[in-house]
């Protein structure tokens, strides 16, 4: 409770109680009176300037306060549109469709970060002519081809570009042969999530699997469409990769 808030009413209650017991005709009584009203209304005029001082300093800081906040968000919206466009440059560069990055989803940008990192550490505890024995064989429909091509280049593969049989099936697939080995199967599975592909199944050749030993084939499997994608840490944790059929 505010000071003016008790001593206000107690110094009326003051004057209420003098005058009951005061006779009018003595001045003494009535100049206290008088002095005892002027107190009063001096304390009111006192407590309601000092109040407005504080509610003025109050509306200061406010402002203050205010205007800081509206510069730290101004300053947090262009930190924010800043990383906005240094992820969406990155997500370019690994092979993201440009017309795909606006509806990218956080988890599609945390697995293709992850799938980038797994990538680079396997790259760089492979000897470098381990993987162009290895060919592998795509259809390029969802991602960037140029940005894949030269990825998978970098990482020693030969390459035989394929018209896409099914253009209508995104590419969720990876095939291989008895002779690839399951580092160079995790290499173009990174490879191809980092660039927002959704791979659902990894598995060995059923058909021809002497004709196709060194062979890594990147499709699409109408069978597999509504199925959930394999996560990077699921590949990452796998020893080997088998058909269920």
């Amino acid at each position: 409770m505010h000071t003016e808030h008790l001593i206000i009413p107690i110094v009326a209650l003051i004057i209420g109680v003098i005058s009951l017991f005061t006779d009018p005709k003595k001045r003494k009584w009535i100049s206290l009176l008088l002095s005892l009203l002027v107190v009063s209304c001096g304390l009111e005029v006192y407590f309601k300037t000092t109040n407005q001082r504080k509610a003025e300093k109050e509306i200061a800081w406010n402002r203050k306060w205010m205007e800081e906040l509206i510069k730290n968000l101004n300053s947090f919206r262009s930190e924010v549109a800043q990383g906005f466009d240094k992820v969406d440059s990155l997500l370019g560069s690994f092979g993201y469709l440009k017309e795909r990055i606006p509806g990218v989803t956080v988890t599609e940008v945390e697995q293709s970060f992850k799938a980038n990192k797994e990538r680079v550490l396997m790259a760089s505890r492979l000897p470098s002519a381990r993987a162009r024995e290895i060919t592998v064989e795509y259809f390029p429909k969802d991602f960037d081809p140029e940005v894949v091509r030269d990825a998978l280049q970098e990482l020693g593969f030969r390459l035989v570009v394929r018209q896409a049989i099914l253009p209508d099936i995104p590419t969720n697939s990876i095939w291989f042969g008895s002779l690839v080995s399951i580092e160079d199967v995790k290499l173009v599975a990174y490879t191809l999530i980092r660039a927002g592909v959704k791979i659902k199944a990894i598995r060995p050749f059923r058909t021809r699997p002497a004709e196709r030993a060194s062979l890594i084939q990147v499709g699409g499997d109408a069978l597999l469409v509504d199925a959930p994608a394999l996560t990077v840490e699921e590949i990452r944790a796998a020893t080997e990769f088998t058909r269920d059929e």
